[in-house]
């Protein structure tokens, strides 16, 4: 069986040209048969890797001419082989969400006719302390870390495409957004 050359994992499926376990494209088969120890994934660790960077599942294989990554989330699902389901991309030219498993696009929104609203926006935070209790005198040192979680909701004409939830920082995204919208083509 072969193994993924990115993160070790062994993939069952003989035809299989994504990994289950880390989204990445794998090799074909013919391609695979090349290489002297083609199931292992120490016979490649000197090798180049098997897809060009702009091959790679993620949103680089479908860019435009002219087109560049500013923001990237992948949401990935499974609870022991967690692996890459969809991916959502923000690009100095669209908006898009894309199908990892089935390498496709589900929808693209160009920047210009798109509008982005933060909503559920909450704070969570954690903290640690210690603390001290002797004679009747106490004392606590205590610190802690707070950031802000929203959904981010992408609508055009009126009508909500892609939601977005559990974003950290989601002003911080709006604001790159709006940025990246004005200087749009």
């Amino acid at each position: 069986m072969p193994f993924c050359p990115y993160c070790d994992y062994e993939i069952s499926l003989a035809d299989a040209e994504f990994c289950p376990h880390c989204g990445k494209a794998i090799a074909s088969p013919a391609t695979a048969q090349q290489n002297a120890f083609p199931s292992h994934p120490s016979a490649q660790m000197n090798q180049a890797p098997l897809l060009p960077p702009s091959e790679e599942p993620g949103g680089r294989w479908l860019l435009h001419p002219g087109e560049q990554i500013a923001w990237e989330k992948d949401f990935k699902e499974g609870l022991i082989h967690r692996h890459v389901e969809r991916a959502y991309v923000i690009t100095n030219q669209r908006v898009v969400s894309i199908d990892i498993v089935n390498r496709r696009v589900i929808s693209s929104l160009p920047l210009r006719e798109t509008d982005i609203v933060v909503m559920d926006r909450h704070s969570s935070s954690t903290s640690t302390g210690v603390g001290s209790y002797h004679e009747g005198v106490g004392t606590t040192i205590r610190s802690g870390a707070s950031k802000t979680i929203g959904s981010l909701v992408f609508v055009t004409d009126g009508v909500e495409r892609i939601r977005l939830g559990g974003i950290g920082d989601p002003d911080g995204v709006k604001n790159l957004f709006v940025s990246l919208k004005q200087t749009a083509p």
